[in-house]
């Protein structure tokens, strides 16, 4: 996020105080290791670069808008291309430093502080890795085509987060999850599935835990806060 996207309304600082164990996407402790198998996953082979697995067109656009040469990123996968190359002039203020799960961290740590993950680094990095080659395109394609709306539904979908709108977080992404359905099934649906088992453990451990995941996550017919009413659980906003 961005430094006025602070302070968090009183829940977020709440919810924080009175955890005694958060769980991430991965446990952040391993950082170090997930950039490793990140940047292994991004580049292609010796012998094979990105003009050879996408279409001419779309390679011709990318050189074309590129603000770096060609050699920067070519022996990268698309997907990777769009996650770690792009980044549009409308974010100049936006870092991950001021993102909810940094700032979690640096708080937690302060007082209680138990990490852990809800995949470990290598199953993070799969989620993107494990695209075939017209998924990692399209992957690209939906960056470049949704460049310019990028910094106006970033506005929104903070706005949308910090109210606790997931129905309107759902709808700034409906357009491009139905053009892409397979990607966002790797994205969203088929990690929240894979992550149930590992959230129902926690709340039975009966330990108070925070969760801080991709606010998508919580969204949707297959979010996290439908398969958990699906379980039985109650759920309440704060």
């Amino acid at each position: 996020m961005r430094p006025q996207d602070y302070p968090l309304p009183s829940p977020f600082e709440d919810a924080i105080n009175q955890s005694e164990r958060f769980l991430f996407e991965f446990d952040p402790h391993q950082d170090a290791q997930f950039d490793e198998l990140l940047k292994k996953a991004a580049c292609y082979p010796p012998g094979t670069n990105v003009k050879a697995k996408i279409n001419p067109n779309t390679y011709a656009y990318l050189d074309k808008i590129s603000k770096v040469p060609p050699k920067e990123w070519i022996g990268l996968k698309p997907w990777a291309i769009a996650t770690l190359v792009l980044r549009h002039p409308g974010y100049e203020k936006v870092r991950h430093y001021f993102g909810i799960e940094g700032y979690v961290q640096r708080r937690a740590a302060k007082h209680r502080g138990g990490f852990g993950g809800l995949e470990t680094p290598a199953e993070h990095v799969r989620v993107l890795a494990d695209m075939q080659d017209i998924e990692s395109e399209v992957y690209l394609l939906q960056a470049l085509v949704y460049a310019d709306q990028g910094p106006k539904e970033f506005e929104e979908n903070v706005a949308a987060w910090k109210a606790g709108d997931v129905n309107r977080l759902y709808s700034i992404e409906s357009a491009r999850m139905k053009e892409a359905p397979s990607i966002y099934w790797r994205l969203l649906d088929r990690r929240n599935a894979n992550w149930m088992p590992r959230i129902d453990a926690a709340i039975k451990a009966g330990k108070p835990t925070m969760i801080v995941v991709g606010a998508l996550h919580f969204a949707g017919p297959h979010g996290l806060l439908a398969m958990l009413k699906g379980r039985g659980y109650q759920v309440e906003q704060l």
